[in-house]
């Protein structure tokens, strides 16, 4: 799926107020994306082996693991891809009903 800036624009994040969250729904399990003060994005999800194999498909070689945390920090240039990645994994889940 191509980044375009209207598909992060159409999704809205929780706050509104900065830092934006968004909030998925990845096979059945939640995953959670912010934007972090220093510009990056972090992504955390539920455990579930399932879930962990779409973020972390998304997310490695974009970003590193934060271990202490739990959660990936996307690196801000590759935000727009690992955000339609996670989006089209939300949808297959709208689809599907």
């Amino acid at each position: 799926m191509p980044y375009e800036p209207e598909t992060i624009a159409k999704q809205k994040p929780l706050t509104t107020s900065a830092p934006p969250i968004w909030e998925f729904s990845i096979r059945g399990a939640r995953v959670v994306a912010r934007k972090l003060p220093f510009g990056n994005f972090a992504v955390w999800h539920s455990f579930d082996p399932d879930v962990r194999e779409v973020v972390e498909g998304a997310c490695r070689g974009r970003g590193r693991w934060q271990s202490k945390y739990r959660n990936w920090v996307v690196f801000d240039r590759f935000w727009p891809e690992v955000f339609a990645t996670l989006l089209a994994a939300d949808q297959q889940r709208e689809q599907a009903r």
